[in-house]
């Protein structure tokens, strides 16, 4: 097969050659995940190359997205190793082979247990600070958040020479005003993290890459307990995980990627649409998927008309459906009105993490203050506030069923300084605070904390005056809580990019603003003026493309007569 030759198939059931490199350009409800379930399948049932120690290995983004792979593939599960990509890579390259490069990058791995974001402490924000002779940095308009933020914001990212390099993907943060902080010092940052056993995910890539790099035998080994590679969602990669693709492609490993350009909505995160677009191999084949089993198609009119310029889908069972409505009104009252419409739950979608939390509570916000921040940078104790922080965080994490996280968390701040039994006592103070969280979610935080965690933690330093409990007294622990980012959302109240690869019979997407502030003809620029080359517009295409049978939006009010005349043209009912 040529490496140019593109093959239309007809559904998602057609087989192909289990042999050659191939990708799919797939749009929204086209199949990709059944098509990927039936061709590893085929693989299992095909391939000689399969052993007990020679599996598949299924990469994709989310680890809500590797569980219902490993559901669909039922018995044929057991040969396939379904997996995120950094966890992939942490279990077969970082984990076993980081003592090759410890010395070389002074890492002491017995510290090493996992990886996470990090969001640096006082404590590390100034051991770096003294450690790289920055001191013009504990300036007074210079604020511990906005160094955080700066600190949070460095990558490992390609130089022109080939080589990784530690930048900010943002440049503009590293500007403290008259002041910036000096590149050359993100690698004793880097360093400072890896002392203390933090190692964030971009780090895995980081040293993956190295690793494969400097020992080709560890290439050779992966090639040889994995002749497949098969990566879903892979508009959302970055050029390190492309690298090291194209590294175990070289020989044996046969690599297939799936994904739509139009649905890639990371670049925050260092995803570059770009490495999906251009990506090929040696005598790939190019296949694409275009029909839309999942929506109606009055919800596909609406999604051809934002993509008019490079896909046009229809419903191959010609599935009809009542038209998407806007509901104007608050996000809740529309809510409850498109509950009554449907008499099925709704999932709602959120744009911000923020929106999402408050449909899950009934809780609106009184101001656009992150409470969760502001809680961690402004207490001048930073050992209570990541305390508060920390506690927090596991409680919601807990009502959110994510149990192993809640745990991971607590332990951090727990009263035990036993290993083997701080778990354990982890695991009751942690249902002990979830039993009794009716009783607390209302006080404020001054209460919650100097009266409802007695007995938690090692050292307690109660609020009792200052500035800083004028704000702890204001504040509920419920307000705070809205800010809190649950890591994997299964709820029906989610932001659009935890949406990503899930569907919904009834979905309600929130544009949110209010009467007086919103500005319809920005915030419906997404289908007024649609550009997938803009990723905000492609958020929200992947948020309508989540809809199976009923599609909403919900914005404050429009005012204008033109834009309600062109929602109805794209074939809207207005409510």
């Amino acid at each position: 097969m040529g490496m140019w030759e593109v093959v239309t198939l007809k559904d998602s059931d057609q087989r192909i050659g289990i042999e050659h490199h191939f990708k799919i350009f797939a749009g929204p409800g086209a199949g990709k995940t059944r098509f990927l379930i039936n061709h590893i399948k085929n693989v299992i049932g095909q391939s000689k190359r399969l052993s007990k120690t020679r599996k598949i290995a299924c990469i994709t983004y989310t680890n809500i997205a590797v569980d219902t792979i490993i559901q669909r593939l039922e018995d044929f599960a057991e040969k396939v190793e379904v997996s995120t990509i950094h966890s992939f890579l942490y279990k077969h390259i970082v984990k076993p082979y980081l003592f090759l490069i410890k010395d070389e990058f002074g890492i002491p791995i017995e510290n090493i247990d996992g990886h996470d974001e990090i969001i640096p402490s006082s404590g590390l924000i100034n051991a770096w600070i003294e450690e790289t002779n920055q001191k013009y940095l504990r300036a007074k308009d210079i604020t511990t958040k906005k160094i955080s933020e700066a600190l949070c914001d460095i990558c490992w990212q390609f130089n022109a020479e080939g080589q990784l390099q530690l930048v900010l993907r943002h440049p503009y943060k590293g500007n403290m005003g008259k002041v910036s902080i000096k590149y050359a010092s993100f690698e004793t940052y880097k360093k400072l993290c890896w002392e203390r056993g933090l190692l964030h995910h971009d780090d895995v890539l980081f040293f993956s890459w190295i690793l494969l790099i400097k020992n080709p035998r560890i290439q050779d080994i992966i090639r040889a307990k994995f002749p497949y590679l098969f990566i879903d969602e892979f508009q959302d990669t970055n050029p390190i995980q492309t690298s090291i693709i194209e590294i175990l492609a070289n020989k044996e490993t046969i690599v297939g990627v799936i994904g739509d350009k139009a649905q890639s909505i990371y670049s925050f995160q260092g995803a570059d649409v770009k490495q999906f677009v251009d990506f090929v191999l040696p005598n790939m084949t190019i296949y694409t998927l275009e029909n839309n089993h999942r929506s109606t198609q009055e919800i596909i009119d609406v999604l051809n008309f934002i993509r008019e310029k490079d896909l046009k889908q229809s419903s191959p069972d010609n599935k009809r459906g009542t038209k998407p409505k806007v509901i104007l009104g608050s996000p809740i009252e529309a809510h409850k009105k498109a509950l009554e419409m449907v008499g099925q739950p709704v999932c709602t979608l959120s744009y911000t993490n923020i929106g999402s939390n408050e449909m899950k509570s009934g809780l609106m916000t009184a101001s656009g203050v992150d409470l969760f921040d502001h809680l961690l940078y402004e207490d001048s104790n930073s050992k209570r506030a990541r305390q508060i922080y920390t506690i927090i965080k596991a409680i919601e994490h807990c009502r959110h069923n994510h149990i192993k996280d809640a745990i991971t968390l607590i332990t951090k701040v727990c009263n035990s300084t036993n290993e083997i039994t701080k778990e354990k006592a982890a695991l009751i103070l942690l249902k002990k605070l979830v039993n009794h969280y009716q009783s607390f979610k209302n006080k404020s935080l001054t209460e919650f904390y100097n009266n409802d965690i007695d007995g938690l933690l090692v050292k307690k330093n109660k609020i009792s005056s200052g500035k800083i409990k004028d704000f702890y007294d204001g504040v509920s622990y419920e307000e705070v809580a809205l800010w809190v980012k649950i890591n994997e959302d299964n709820s029906l109240h989610r932001t659009i990019h935890k949406a990503k690869g899930d569907e919904f019979n009834n979905v309600m997407i929130l544009i949110r603003g209010t009467p007086s502030e919103f500005n319809e003809k920005k915030e419906l620029d997404f289908l007024l003026s649609s550009d997938i080359e803009d990723e905000s517009h492609r958020v929200y295409y992947v948020a309508l493309s989540r809809a199976k049978k009923n599609l909403f939006l919900n914005i404050p009010t429009i005012k204008s007569e033109d834009i309600k005349v062109k929602l109805e043209k794209m074939g809207f009912e207005i409510i």
